[in-house]
């Protein structure tokens, strides 16, 4: 067994060029090095409220950056002209993050008939038409990805003219183009995060 004056010369300085490694003896005491722990044997981490930095994004939708696309009746056609106009907004747009073009169907107060009601139903589905007609022609036309073309119809429900003349009827039958962007932006939140323990020697 080894003596306490044994352990004593195991940490005596060693003569100049007297070889110093030792191994302790298993018999000697050691410093046990471990982390706190709770009751059930976990370790004590605490959930803290801090500051955190997040991404903060807001979509912003222009609207009125052309005039309305107008149709006659119970046709879905681009007129020309369109293609250089939104081709012009969207190069002013530059810079801007997730730039893209939401295109909005409108239709008179009209009744479908025949062949047209045949083909589109109602005036929802129809608006709806138009909307997808016009998006689909100017994302091939502007060269745009897929994911930067969006659109719906809302039928007769948004009128902008009275459909008790022939010109009013002729400006609620529209596509109203609308660009959006998103501003990206930093804030801090307040947000539970977890601290581990520091470890200690027990």
């Amino acid at each position: 067994m080894l003596t306490h004056a044994d352990a004593a010369s195991l940490y005596e300085p060693a003569a100049l060029g007297q070889a110093v490694e030792k191994q302790a003896g298993t018999d000697l005491p050691r410093d046990v090095w471990g982390q706190n722990k709770d009751a059930d044997g976990k370790q004590d981490d605490k959930l803290v409220m801090k500051k955190v930095k997040e991404k903060a994004v807001k979509t912003v939708k222009l609207q009125n950056v052309v005039p309305p696309i107008h149709f006659a009746s119970g046709e879905a056609e681009i007129p020309t002209g369109y293609v250089d106009l939104l081709r012009n907004v969207l190069d002013s747009m530059k810079g801007k993050d997730n730039v893209r073009l939401h295109f909005v169907g409108h239709t008179d107060n009209a009744q479908l008939y025949g062949e047209v009601r045949m083909k589109y139903g109602d005036n929802l589905t129809l608006s709806r038409e138009r909307a997808g007609v016009t998006a689909e022609h100017f994302q091939r036309a502007l060269h745009l990805p897929a994911e930067s073309i969006t659109y719906e119809g809302l039928g007769e429900s948004k009128p902008i003219a009275s459909n008790a003349t022939e010109q009013g009827k002729a400006q609620n039958r529209r596509v109203e183009v609308e660009v959006w962007y998103d501003e990206i932006t930093d804030m801090l939140v307040d947000k539970e995060v977890v601290v581990a323990s520091e470890i200690n020697r027990v």
